[in-house]
């Protein structure tokens, strides 16, 4: 009998332990006036899951790749480092500005700041991925909040993607503006 507890409580420890919380964040078109005819896809609205490892590990589903696969980041001092090759690497450096490079199904890209802005209660940092070797005409462009990740992302199409559990009252004109230009 002693085994047997001995077993289950050993058991329930690891599964605590080794738990991953998931949590899914929606990204919808900010007011968007077809909301009973959804839209699908990267360029419209998508849902994508963050997987928390540690306090400072998490992993990230479709927001880059676009499609399931988890790409992980690990957050230290204001640095983003993402995992690649077993190796953490640049992502972002929220206290300089500067983005590092990430490879993304094959190609090469680097993450540019653009600018900062404040809208409603967050301050949030402008950055695209610039492919090295490519010409891009449309790219999204994504909206960092240093603490909640990506907020808002305009997609290559011009539509604005706000965070749903951020943004449940949509974005002004103004605000809309503000992001835009």
């Amino acid at each position: 009998m002693k085994k047997n507890s001995l077993l289950i409580i050993v058991v329930l420890f690891n599964l605590l332990a080794y738990s991953q919380n998931v949590i899914n964040y929606n990204y919808v078109i900010n007011n968007n006036p077809y909301k009973s005819k959804p839209y699908t896809g990267m360029e419209f609205e998508f849902t994508i899951q963050k997987k928390e490892i540690s306090e400072s590990e998490f992993g990230i589903s479709k927001l880059f790749t676009g499609n399931k696969k988890f790409t992980y980041f690990k957050k230290q001092n204001k640095i983003l480092y993402y995992k690649s090759q077993k190796k953490w690497k640049l992502f972002y450096d929220f206290n300089t500005k500067r983005g590092g490079d990430i490879l993304i199904s094959g190609v090469k890209y680097h993450l540019i700041f653009n600018k900062k802005l404040n809208i409603r209660d967050f301050s949030l940092d402008r950055v695209y991925l610039k492919p090295s070797k490519l010409t891009q005409l449309h790219q999204f462009i994504y909206y960092f909040d240093e603490n909640e990740g990506v907020l808002v992302m305009k997609t290559s199409n011009g539509k604005l993607l706000v965070r749903k559990d951020f943004f449940e009252v949509p974005l002004s004109e103004d605000e809309e503006l503000l992001l835009l230009n």
